[in-house]
């Protein structure tokens, strides 16, 4: 990502913050360059799960890698990985899981390293931890450009909450989910280039970009779906467009979108036997009523939310009776209800006075609705590398709440700093010490199950 000179206007010229608009532009002496932070946060994502490079494959790297023929032929592969579903390979046949998977981008990149070093899981996990090393570095600069308009420190804070965060270690730890962190990485860079389109006299070589990364995004994976509801909020909430204008710059992403769908089920339909699926494994509720089935599905977005603030314990398998069924007289169902639709009023009521607040929270629940089984079963109650790009939103949520909590009290900028590096001091302690442990849990087969 290129850096430019000029930087957008902010949305006001009045130092004065308001708590629907908590972040104003901070002025940040010239020796404080941003760029220093970007290598420090991408230095610190690196360390974090440097131990995770000495890894073997585990778990559905069989899939992806080691049992996939496809993957193993190389670049010779290349048109089957392409023109099937993405377990084709490994099974021989469509997937039975509900929807299919078509995620050719992380299997071509597999291809490539299989190619030139055949059997090494340690140059794939190096990959995996470059990749986030690199996406802690977009994030920050496009936090520091675009949303929190050069506020270094808001910008800072928001990319280390994401980045020191457990709940990714399955993201990096686990070959087979680069789909996870590629999709992401490239909805970023996808943001970014949108943005730079916006306040650079919308020059449409940026919007090429911008699309291009996008659906790049959704051949890794079919995350960046939700982007359809996010980059028109995006464009109101940080590019001060209208809203009805926001729409309509929205209407190529749109279009995108479609293609993809096309292109996925040409490649693999639906992929939805008759009848349904009939193996528990595949298809956790199967045994559950109605009402058991959407109140368990309730109470799963609220462990998202409690894995969130509190990510422990961790673990790799979710599948049925993980979590057991339970009904609407569950007072945790309820509790889970009421702090969602309370989060998601709160948000669409801000939103249109565009809340940084308000924009965090929607973005975490436009990402973690396409996988919380409400409308497309995932053949799973829950995932923690699904957390992966609803956390983003999290992170800024959280640091927009600590901002406006700050102003509320009328703290002074030197204790505003001291606070927010002692905090961010004490988070990072047990969350190196939770993501490193974890790490060494995903070495291989036998050590995880163990774990």
């Amino acid at each position: 990502m290129s850096r430019k000179k000029s930087v957008p206007p902010t949305r006001s010229a009045s130092p004065v913050i308001s708590p629907t608009k908590p972040f104003a532009t901070v002025p940040v002496p010239a020796h404080r360059n941003p760029l220093y932070a970007a290598l420090l946060l991408s230095l610190v994502a690196f360390g974090l799960y440097f131990n995770s490079i000495f890894n073997a494959y585990a778990l559905d790297d069989v899939i992806s890698i080691t049992g996939n023929a496809f993957t193993k032929k190389g670049i010779a592969g290349f048109g089957d990985i392409l023109t099937k579903d993405s377990f084709y390979g490994f099974i021989g046949s469509a997937s039975e899981l509900s929807g299919g998977r078509w995620r050719p981008l992380a299997l071509v990149t597999f291809a490539i390293e299989w190619q030139f070093f055949p059997d090494s899981p340690r140059l794939s996990h190096f990959v995996n931890v470059l990749l986030y090393a690199f996406t802690a570095f977009a994030m920050f600069i496009l936090l520091y450009r675009f949303f929190f308009k050069n506020n270094v420190y808001a910008s800072f804070a928001a990319t280390f909450l994401f980045i020191i965060h457990p709940i990714h270690t399955e993201a990096v730890a686990n070959i087979k989910s680069r789909d996870e962190i590629l999709s992401f990485l490239l909805l970023l860079g996808s943001l970014w280039y949108l943005m730079r389109y916006r306040f650079e006299k919308e020059k449409t070589g940026l919007l090429l970009i911008s699309l291009v990364s996008y659906f790049l995004a959704l051949l890794s994976k079919e995350n960046g779906l939700t982007f359809v509801a996010i980059v028109p909020m995006t464009l109101f909430v940080f590019g001060n467009y209208s809203f009805k204008k926001s729409l309509l710059k929205s209407i190529p992403f749109v279009a995108i979108a479609i293609v993809y769908l096309l292109f996925r089920f040409s490649v693999i339909g639906f992929v939805q036997k008759s009848g349904g699926i009939r193996e528990v494994m595949n298809a956790p509720y199967l045994y559950a009523t109605v009402s058991e089935a959407l109140a368990t599905k309730a109470l799963v977005l609220g462990m998202y939310i409690k894995l969130l603030f509190l990510p422990h314990p961790l673990a790799y398998d979710y599948s049925y009776n993980q979590i057991p069924y339970v009904g609407f007289d569950n007072v945790f169902v309820w509790l889970s209800v009421v702090l969602q639709i309370g989060l998601v009023v709160f948000a669409l009521v801000n939103i249109f006075r565009r809340s940084v607040l308000a924009y965090g929270i929607l973005f975490y629940f436009f990402s973690i609705f396409i996988v919380s089984n409400l409308v497309i079963d995932i053949g799973g109650t829950l995932g923690e590398r699904f957390l992966y790009q609803p956390s983003f939103g999290f992170s800024i949520a959280l640091v927009a709440l600590i901002k406006l909590l700050f102003d509320k009290l009328n703290i002074e900028t030197q204790i505003r700093f001291a606070l927010g590096v002692a905090m961010l001091s004490l988070l990072f302690v047990p969350a190196a010490v939770k993501t490193y442990a974890r790490n060494k849990d995903w070495k291989n087969d036998k050590t995880l199950f163990t774990r």
